[in-house]
């Protein structure tokens, strides 16, 4: 298991771990459906190139936990898949990464139109019903002991039949279906920020 960092639990175990492969197997945590957005990172070594059966091994994921994780209390945490662990300067240069891609990324427009006409009608329907849905899926993730976000970074070994360089990489955000990922995508850069802004001497 890699060590931790600061406040980030990290390594290939916990409670992050687990809500994140069950998001992976069933798009569902806690009888509550998510889903899957291509996440545009303006980095290099980032690609956007949609591909459903794009081959890769997530590195670092990045969870917003409004109510605090279940186990840890923390709301914000990035877990590092380091087979063999890793030295704390590895780790803390993958923390730094993984905040830099959260801060440059965006959801596209090509992203949005390949959602599901019957997803943008459950937001739709989610905007009749609260004035501010961003906020009801906020005070639902933490009275349910759920993440709002959850960005996962991977490192591609093949997309869209090509084996790109090495150091190519893929972001994705998971969100609550009923959510539009724009506004969960801000909640986490927000909430990102001020964890750097109360880290500030």
């Amino acid at each position: 298991m890699a060590e931790n960092v600061s406040e980030y639990p990290s390594g290939d175990s916990g409670y992050n771990v687990q809500v994140l492969q069950q998001l992976r197997d069933n798009f569902v945590v806690a009888n509550q459906p998510y889903d899957n957005y291509l996440v545009d990172v303006e980095q290099d070594n980032f690609t956007n190139q949609y591909d459903p059966g794009f081959l890769g091994l997530m590195t670092t994921a990045m969870f917003l936990w409004p109510g605090g994780n279940p186990e840890t209390g923390n709301r914000l945490e990035t877990i590092i898949h380091a087979p063999g662990g890793g030295s704390g300067f590895e780790n803390a240069e993958k923390v730094q990464q993984t905040r830099a891609a959260v801060l440059h990324a965006s959801i596209g427009a090509a992203t949005l139109e390949r959602v599901h006409p019957e997803t943008k009608e459950n937001w739709e329907e989610c905007k009749r019903k609260h004035q501010v849905p961003i906020l009801y899926a906020t005070n639902i993730s933490a009275l349910l002991g759920l993440p709002l976000a959850v960005m996962q970074i991977s490192q591609v070994s093949r997309i869209n039949m090509q084996v790109p360089s090495p150091d190519t990489r893929i972001a994705h955000l998971w969100a609550p279906a009923y959510l539009s990922p724009k506004p969960v995508l801000f909640a986490l850069k927000k909430a990102l920020r001020e964890l750097i802004a109360e880290e500030q001497p």
